[in-house]
């Protein structure tokens, strides 16, 4: 794994299986890794080139989640952005164990702001949000803020 205060790669584990589980490592990091191929021959220890790749952990749960409804039939949302988050995904019900459905894919991580419009006025909507790490190993998704509710103007 690439350890960028080294400026370099340091060797975490080897294994005779075909994969390698990495434990210990701290939510919502991206990281830089690379396997190796070896084989020793009479003493001799000999590497592959090496294939590089990206990995992740599920990003921390989103915190204070904000909900308002300042003009008519919209809801406005805000929350703190989550480290190494590429996006976040928007949930809503209209009740608070009710059924959640998607609301939005906010598709860049610096974006921690959502108005959801075209809402029936007087009707309480309940939200609940996600950060989203994507990379090269696939999307990984981490727990639900808080749910929050808003009673519609």
């Amino acid at each position: 794994r690439y350890d960028s205060s080294k400026k370099k790669y340091v060797k975490i584990g080897s294994t005779k299986k075909l994969s390698y589980t990495n434990k210990k490592l701290k939510s919502g990091k991206k990281y830089t890794c690379m396997v190796k191929a070896y084989t020793k021959i009479n003493g001799v220890v000999y590497r592959g080139k090496g294939v590089k790749f990206y990995a992740s952990t599920n990003p921390v749960k989103v915190k204070s989640l904000k909900v308002s409804s300042s003009k008519a039939k919209t809801a406005a949302l805000s929350w703190n952005k989550v480290a190494n988050a590429t996006g976040y995904e928007v949930y809503r019900a209209t009740s608070k164990n009710g059924k959640y459905t998607k609301a939005a894919t906010i598709s860049k991580g610096k974006t921690v702001k959502y108005t959801n419009s075209k809402l029936k006025s007087g009707k309480t909507y309940f939200y609940k949000v996600r950060a989203v790490i994507k990379t090269d190993s696939g999307i990984f998704k981490g727990s639900f803020s808080d749910i929050k509710s808003v009673k519609v103007k």
